[in-house]
């Protein structure tokens, strides 16, 4: 929900203290002080909408994950609102942080994700359920939506993990089902609405989204087990969201639109997991061995290689 923004300053700056005692006791601390190449440094007070964007699993993991720098691009091409990134700690640093009761942060201006109007997930897989409600408990917001108030951010979901969003519903407040490359700018509307209950209303109108908090699911008793029904007028089937025009010229994957503004280098990305020569001679080998053993009257079975 969107509405003054807090003076942050402050808090800021006792993160920057501390972040200088923490940061040596660490490994890897270059995770977690932001500075890249084409980061985006946009004001907090001239804002109408603030997300952080969250991966739920280390930076180097998140920041090769293209949806997410697809999302940072466009919400900060917009001159309403404002992206920054936050990625879950390494142990290391998560005990740094609550021994010393610090909030997690945001990379950009290491606002803690409380101050911001929209926490927006991504859910990769479901090995990562576990950090996303770890990474809720750092920042000081409550883990499930109902016990959140009007002083609370959104907490949104999206990605290949929310296809089912039924195991995650208590702990978010909408979950886009689909593609959200159209959606994220529609979902800052919806937070910048005046108050927390008119901005899950606007969340449900959203083609995609699930808002669990207008639904009830029956898990189990008499009658039929696992239902969802809509609680008052939403859709009793969610329609997955699919992007109209993926070719569309906004998006970062355009050279020329790959400009200033895009945290990190996309060519660079596709080389951070480079391809081992060993593997590339067994499956060779293993290839050969099998093209010599059909040759040979052999059974070669349905598959080629290994």
């Amino acid at each position: 929900m969107a509405g003054s923004p807090p003076d942050v300053r402050g808090e800021a700056a006792d993160l920057d203290f501390d972040l200088d005692l923490i940061l040596p006791r660490v490994q890897k601390p270059a995770r977690y002080t932001g500075g890249e190449w084409n980061a985006v440094h946009k004001d907090h007070a001239s804002a109408r909408v603030r997300f952080a964007l969250c991966y739920p699993d280390t930076y180097e993991v998140g920041m090769s994950h293209l949806g997410l720098q697809v999302l940072y691009h466009i919400l900060n091409a917009h001159p309403d609102y404002l992206a920054e990134r936050c990625f879950a700690p390494w142990p290391d640093m998560e005990q740094e942080l609550r021994s010393r009761g610090l909030p997690l942060f945001s990379l950009e201006s290491r606002t803690p994700l409380r101050e911001f109007d929209v926490i927006g997930i991504t859910l990769p897989y479901e090995l990562t359920y576990t950090n996303v409600l770890n990474l809720l408990d750092l920042a000081g917001i409550p883990v499930r939506a109902a016990d959140r108030g009007p002083q609370h951010p959104l907490v949104v979901g999206g990605g290949p993990g929310a296809v089912n969003p039924e195991p995650l519903a208590e702990f978010f407040d909408g979950i886009l089902i689909g593609e959200g490359e159209e959606a994220i700018l529609e979902i800052a509307e919806a937070a910048a609405r005046k108050d927390r209950a008119a901005a899950l209303d606007g969340l449900a109108a959203i083609e995609g989204m699930y808002v669990p908090s207008r639904y009830q699911y029956v898990p189990a008793g008499p009658g039929p087990r696992g239902v969802v029904t809509p609680v008052g007028e939403g859709p009793a089937r969610i329609v997955r969201r699919i992007v109209a025009d993926p070719d569309a010229p906004d998006r970062p994957v355009h050279r020329d639109s790959a400009r200033a503004g895009d945290a990190g280098d996309y060519a660079g990305l596709h080389q951070r997991v480079p391809v081992l020569p060993g593997a590339c001679l067994l499956r060779a080998a293993a290839r050969a061995q099998h093209r010599d053993h059909s040759a040979a009257g052999g059974r070669g079975g349905g598959r080629d290689g290994v």
